[in-house]
């Protein structure tokens, strides 16, 4: 992002913890950051007071309401002053909900995806998700000549964890 512009934070689980550095990296870039963090109940929340003191402007929402609104984050995001580019963490449903809004929205989006890594060096396989084919974090893995697929793999250990949304393909066996 550039001086001046804005960036917005949609945040459930324990993914937050790299956008504290990202929080203070836009502050000092003189882009506004705005961050949504939600959880199951206000136990489950973490990473609020890091955030704030990044300086990142947040707002809380819990699925019980015991902490801030009870609503869930991208219902937040929806009803958010649009931004220049969202970033986003937490569970495979809520990636997709966002992936989905910012589409809709014509939003530029990064999510950050959260895979079991079974040797987190790429050889296993265990970490792939399907992304558009051609795409530049896409896994190179040659198909076979039968196959059929409009899509290929990336693996998240070595390809990732960070993906631009518009390169992930939430089939029905995804979220």
């Amino acid at each position: 992002p550039v001086k001046g512009s804005s960036a917005l934070i949609a945040a459930g689980g324990v993914g937050i913890v790299p956008f504290w550095l990202l929080t203070r990296e836009l502050r000092a870039a003189d882009v506004a950051v705005r961050a949504i963090v939600g959880a199951r109940t206000k136990a489950h929340l973490i990473g609020v007071a890091q955030l704030r003191e990044a300086g990142a402007d947040v707002t809380v929402c819990t699925d019980d309401g015991s902490e801030g609104e009870r609503s869930h984050v991208v219902d937040l995001v929806k009803r958010s002053p649009a931004a220049d580019i969202i970033y986003g963490c937490g569970p495979a449903a809520m990636l997709r909900a966002l992936c989905e809004h910012a589409s809709a929205a014509r939003a530029q989006c990064e999510i950050s995806m959260e895979e079991t890594f079974g040797c987190s060096m790429g050889t296993c396989w265990g970490c792939v998700v399907p992304v558009r084919r051609g795409s530049a974090q896409g896994s190179g893995y040659p198909p076979s000549p039968r196959d059929s697929r409009s899509y290929d793999f990336a693996r998240v250990c070595i390809n990732g964890t960070v993906f631009p949304s518009n390169d992930v393909l939430w089939l029905e066996a995804s979220a």
